[in-house]
């Protein structure tokens, strides 16, 4: 799935105490963060992405950590994003607009559950680290299961792995959110996973850029550099910038 921005800013719940949205980060604040974090992996960057918000680091649970990637990106891009997905019946690549789900930000579900008489948890942010390096997908879904069960996972049946999974999206499904999709050319349906690292990562990195983009005219017009650039605010920059343009 890939997004096309919307460009759209809208009030949201907040997922906890001391969230910073986006806007918030002061400019070099920005620049260094998108500097540093643009090389790293996707889950690093995730992690990365929510403590730089305010949220939680360390042992959080995945679904917590997705709650602060909504709000990060719903504040930055709106309610909804667009994206192009390419239908896995038909091969079509669709338009669709999904609507991010705002009224789970604030929910805090259990942590823990019990499926086919034997109790589990809900998977944290090292569990997935565990999981780097890992030879398939296949082995990656027992690994995790064996971790949230507290089993062991050459022990697990195919149907408890299958089992888990299902149970752990309805005890939390912020742990993988995912949005209905329809074809509307073959009417396949089918649930597409949200890629919210990519997502907000992509609000980061247009920030980053629409400033660097700033930096360089402000440079042409005024001879400054950048810490003198990023020392205003972006209102002073576009007033500045259209100054110069006359």
């Amino acid at each position: 799935m890939r997004e096309l921005r919307a460009g759209v800013t809208a009030a949201v719940p907040s997922p906890g105490l001391g969230f910073r949205p986006i806007r918030t980060w002061p400019s070099g604040e920005l620049l260094a963060f998108w500097d540093e974090v643009a090389s790293l992996g996707g889950l690093q960057r995730g992690e990365r992405l929510v403590a730089k918000a305010g949220g939680p680091t360390g042992d959080a649970s995945v679904g917590e950590r997705n709650r602060w990637l909504v709000a990060l990106l719903a504040d930055a891009n709106g309610p909804t994003v667009e994206a192009v997905v390419n239908c896995p019946s038909c091969q079509t690549l669709l338009d669709i607009e999904i609507d991010l789900p705002l009224h789970k930000v604030g929910q805090t579900p259990p942590s823990s559950g019990q499926v086919s008489q034997e109790p589990f948890r809900l998977p944290q942010m090292t569990d997935l680290h565990a999981l780097v390096g890992l030879a398939d997908a296949a082995a990656a879904r027992r690994h995790l299961a064996g971790r949230c069960l507290g089993l062991d996972e050459a022990s697990l049946a195919p149907e408890l792995v299958d089992a888990l999974e299902a149970a752990v999206i309805d005890l939390d499904p912020m742990v993988s959110p995912q949005t209905e999709v329809q074809c509307g050319v073959c009417n396949h349906a089918w649930r597409a996973p949200l890629d919210l690292v990519r997502f907000v990562w992509e609000q980061v990195d247009h920030a980053a850029r629409s400033l660097l983009v700033d930096v360089h005219d402000l440079a042409l017009a005024y001879g400054w550099g950048l810490e003198q650039s990023v020392a205003i605010g972006p209102r002073a920059r576009r007033t500045l910038l259209e100054l110069a343009a006359r």
